[in-house]
């Protein structure tokens, strides 16, 4: 899957492409744009459902889950003992998933004591597991329509149309490029590039606004 619809992408905007005839090639340079995207931000932005994600408590009342946005939590249980945690003691907050408060750790658990140690946040040096659904649904990214509601945000998706844009005009057959203006006067020509290489400044800004960050 991608995270730019293909009818975007062959819209007026970008490749002003009509037909289908090279649906194929533009799907790939789609799916690659996502991928560097994906890979500059260090997590998967995609609609994806981790599973069993392993993490060790560090004492605080939080714990960013590796991929986000998080959209729902199924399940967080302890990794040794695989008991399943109470749901009614965490909630998604923002990105994070956050111990609601000091006491409730333990209900719903057995054999829950005032004094247990994991109370109140995620136990440091204690390991869990928790399963949980994060990313854009981009689901049909291939078929809606460009007036279609689209649940990606329109940042990303024109990133990763302006990225896949480029490399379909850098791989066309007769070698014609993106961002390459030529002018020709008297039989003499010149030519300049319009743009720096490297990477659109809007993947770059959408890779710094959606990177890892520490915590």
């Amino acid at each position: 899957m991608a995270l730019g619809r293909l009818s975007v992408l062959k819209g007026a905007e970008f490749l002003s492409i009509a037909g289908t005839s090279f649906d194929n090639q533009l799907k790939n340079c789609l799916k690659s744009a996502t991928a560097v995207i994906e890979r500059g931000c260090k997590h998967d932005i995609q609609l994806k459902t981790n599973t069993d994600e392993f993490f060790i408590g560090k004492g605080a009342k939080y714990y960013y889950p590796r991929n986000w946005p998080v959209n729902s939590v199924t399940q967080i249980k302890f990794a040794d003992s695989g008991q399943v945690i109470d749901p009614a003691t965490y909630e998604i907050r923002g990105r994070a998933v956050w111990v609601l408060a000091a006491n409730a750790w333990q209900v719903g658990l057995s054999g829950y004591a005032p004094e247990d140690p994991y109370r109140g946040g995620w136990s440091k040096g204690v390991g869990y597991k928790i399963t949980y659904q994060s990313g854009f649904d981009n689901n049909n990214w291939n078929t809606l329509t460009e007036a279609a509601s689209w649940p990606v945000p329109m940042n990303i998706e024109y990133a990763t149309c302006e990225l896949a844009a480029m490399m379909w005009m850098q791989g066309r057959e007769g070698g014609a490029r993106l961002g390459i203006s030529t002018i020709n006067r008297g039989g003499e020509g010149a030519g300049y590039v319009r743009y720096n290489s490297g990477l659109p400044d809007s993947v770059q800004l959408v890779i710094r606004e959606y990177s890892d960050y520490p915590v």
